[in-house]
């Protein structure tokens, strides 16, 4: 089963609504495919989300500040929605694993270690992604992280990381909050995992703009259609397919803008991790 979150807006960025399964055209590699399973907007979701708390993040109290986005992000959410928070440095510290609700994540803020140590950010990804492919859940699957620095410490390679994560149905958004002195290989690898899994990578230039992105991951993930299908072609090869996403075009329907995964690696018969995804489309 192939899953795709797709986000429809104007030229804007205000999204569409009222959808439903008939409006959409799904090919595949030119072949059309049959919509099995279709989840309207502000259907429940997995979220996992993640914090840098290395030594860096002491600095103007950006911790603090990070923190204070999240609880306005979790205020935002569906009582529907499962979290997990966690916090990294060396290693990733899961505060709350996956519950229904906001309040548990909401009370495990409030928990949260001061900064201190390094950055692991690759290990504490691929555990992210690791955690939330194997927990058992029919909703929407995503990932919101927040960094300030470069990798330091993590074994797992770019590399490795950014195949790992292209492998699951999960959405990722990352932010860096980077100085003057950053490293190019961290906002590259940011936004290379985000592109490849259908999410979005935020580079704000001051952090009193976290609010504003968090509320727009917020809104972008609340006015998500979902859409799943098993693929015509059965044969699962490695090889590349494309998806090609449409809606079919309605009286006094503005021009339209979509995001979504542009394709996927068909796994290997017997592999345990599912397609390799890339995103998007536009119309």
């Amino acid at each position: 089963m192939v899953t795709l979150g797709i986000s429809v807006t104007d030229k804007q960025g205000r999204p569409i609504s009222g959808l439903r399964p008939e409006d959409f055209e799904i090919i595949e590699d030119k072949t059309p495919q049959k919509i099995e399973l279709f989840a309207t907007e502000d259907s429940p979701l997995t979220i996992a989300i993640a914090i840098d708390r290395s030594g860096s993040m002491m600095i103007n109290h950006k911790l603090e500040r990070a923190l204070e986005a999240v609880t306005m992000f979790l205020n935002q959410s569906n009582p529907d929605d499962e979290f997990l928070l966690g916090v990294f440095n060396q290693r990733l510290n899961v505060v709350q694993d996956f519950a229904p609700g906001p309040k548990p994540a909401l009370e495990a803020v409030k928990r949260c270690e001061a900064p201190d140590g390094g950055t692991s950010l690759y290990d504490s990804i691929f555990e992210l992604v690791d955690r939330i492919n194997h927990f058992n859940t029919e909703h929407h699957k995503a990932i919101v992280l927040l960094t300030d620095g470069d990798d330091r410490s993590s074994t797992h390679t770019i590399e490795q990381t950014i195949k790992y994560a292209s492998q699951g149905d999960v959405q990722i958004y990352t932010i860096g909050i980077f100085g003057d002195d950053y490293s190019a290989t961290a906002r590259g690898f940011l936004k290379k995992i985000s592109d490849d899994s259908g999410g979005r990578s935020y580079f704000p230039a001051k952090e009193k703009e976290m609010p504003k992105i968090w509320s727009e991951i917020a809104g972008e993930l609340r006015h998500q259609y979902g859409i799943a299908y098993s693929p015509s072609n059965n044969r699962w090869d490695g090889n590349w397919r494309n998806i090609n996403v449409k809606v079919k075009k309605q009286d006094g329907m503005p021009k339209i803008k979509l995001h979504t995964r542009r394709g996927y690696f068909a796994s290997i018969p017997g592999s345990e991790r599912g397609p390799v995804v890339k995103n998007e489309n536009k119309q």
